[in-house]
This record gives C-alpha cells, sequence and structure tokens, in this order.
C-alpha cells in the first residue's frame, strides 16, 4: 500500500551567480544545483536559472513540519551569510514544499513560529505543490 510523502527543498535561485560558493559560504553540500542554461533532463530545454538547493527527498509523512525542521535545522543558523549572498548575487530563497496524497490521507499543513520568523528574516517564499493520486 501505498502512503502519503512528502519532499521539503530550501532552494537559492538566482541568474547569476556561482553555486560553489555558495557550498562554501554555507558549508552544506547541496542535493542538487544546476547553472542557467544548462540542458534539462528534456534536451530540448534549458534551465531558466541557477540553483543551489537542499532536500529531505521524498519521505512518508502526515505533518509537513517533520520535513520542514530538517531543512530549518541545517540552515538556520546560516542566516547571516545567507544574507550576505542575498546582498552579493541577487538572489532569493524559496521553501519549496510536494505533497503526494495517497488513500486519502492528507498531512497536517501549517508553520510554526520559528519557521516563519526565520523565513521572514531571509525574506523566503515558500510553494506548496499538491498531487492527489487516490
Amino acid at each position: 500500500m501505498d502512503a502519503t510523502n512528502i519532499m521539503v527543498d530550501f532552494c537559492i535561485i538566482g541568474e547569476d551567480f556561482n553555486p560553489e560558493i555558495v557550498t562554501k559560504t554555507l558549508q552544506i553540500n547541496p542535493s542538487q544545483g544546476w547553472i542557467k542554461g544548462e540542458n534539462t533532463l528534456s534536451e530540448n530545454r534549458k534551465m531558466i536559472d541557477t540553483c543551489w538547493l537542499i532536500s529531505t527527498g521524498y519521505e512518508e509523512s502526515l505533518d509537513i513540519n517533520e520535513q520542514l525542521s530538517k531543512v530549518l535545522l541545517l540552515v538556520k543558523h546560516k542566516k547571516d551569510s545567507l544574507l550576505e549572498l542575498k546582498n552579493n548575487y541577487c538572489i532569493k530563497f524559496l521553501f519549496s514544499i510536494v505533497i503526494n496524497i495517497e488513500n486519502n490521507q492528507t498531512p497536517a499543513i501549517y508553520f510554526d513560529t520559528e519557521l516563519i520568523e526565520f523565513a521572514n528574516s531571509i525574506k523566503a517564499e515558500f510553494s506548496i505543490d499538491l498531487y492527489v493520486f487516490s
């Protein structure tokens, strides 16, 4: 039986920056990254921006805060470095949440105060994608 699963990414997105500088500055190895103009998985399309991201990958869960807290734990003490990168490279921050709903098991979707305060302090945005399979 399939179960509801959730993935959370913390993304640093911009037009023109070197993802290796982000890795060095934050001292966190990314889960993924790419440069604007690189080929996507489909050879007919190119990446429209540069991105550095850390991800939980998909995990069985019924509460998005389980995954959000894992990502927050990695970046919450990097606020000053994140703001310095933002100033130097005109980048934006995004918490991307992807929820795959199985068997009508909808997860709890809310943001705790710690996450809200951190996201506000770095002016991060949120994206939530819901996919209902059964």
